[in-house]
């Protein structure tokens, strides 16, 4: 990539956004149109992959900017990879985040932190967990879901989460969404790994399936998302 970063860990997501006039912003453009048009219109959406450094985290980031700052809704997009956590904030290096407030150890109102525009907030994972499937998997992170996306009509939740064969935590988030974003390696990702993960989820969830770093004959897209796939 020329512009933005793959490599997540230890990285200030001001330099993950692709740039508004790039080919990339364009494709995720498209992205939040096929979202918008779907018969289903999802409000909370789980962005997952099967394996892990397939780029849904920086999927997910630039997701959340489009729809917030160029159709205006609000967003909320949280980092549920409470394992390993790839989106560090700047000057806010061990804060609080989603691991503190399903343990009770802090409120919602303290870990939703304000990036890139008014409409655009982002729940950080918080310090790593090894508790993480059992904090996943409380009734009080449906709760959260669903009192987020009851904030209005215009307000749409995006989910940054583990590897669906990596851990447990994944297929327990696709239960508590509207839809599902699966992204996918290019020439990397094993066909059967990709297939393995995609029964695990309920397929009628899927509202696309992302090629991560797709090289087109017509020109070079750093996304393509695919509508219907041969998966």
């Amino acid at each position: 990539m020329d512009r933005i970063s793959s490599v997540l860990e230890k990285t200030d997501p001001q330099f993950l956004v692709a740039l508004q006039d790039s080919v990339a912003a364009e494709q995720f453009r498209k992205l939040r149109t096929q979202i918008f048009l779907h018969p289903s219109r999802p409000h909370s959406l789980l962005v997952t992959s099967a394996e892990p450094m397939e780029g849904k985290s920086l999927v997910a980031l630039n997701l959340a900017v489009a729809i917030s700052k160029e159709f205006h809704k609000k967003t909320i997009l949280i980092e549920a990879d409470m394992r390993k956590p790839s989106l560090f904030l700047p000057g806010r290096n061990n804060a609080k985040g989603l691991s503190d407030y399903l343990s009770n150890q802090t409120r919602v109102e303290e870990v939703l932190v304000r990036f890139n525009s008014e409409n655009l907030s982002i729940i950080p994972a918080g310090l790593p967990s090894v508790k993480a499937s059992e904090l996943i998997g409380l009734k009080k992170m449906e709760e959260l879901i669903t009192s987020l996306r009851d904030h209005g009509e215009d307000t749409y939740i995006i989910i940054d989460s583990p590897p669906l064969l990596s851990t447990s935590e994944a297929l327990l988030l696709s239960m508590m969404v509207e839809g599902i974003i699966f992204v996918v390696m290019a020439d990397k990702t094993p066909r059967e790994s990709a297939q393995r993960a995609l029964r695990l989820i309920d397929r009628k969830k899927i509202v696309a399936i992302v090629l991560n770093q797709a090289q087109l004959r017509s020109s070079s897209y750093y996304y393509h998302t695919i509508e219907k796939s041969g998966l």
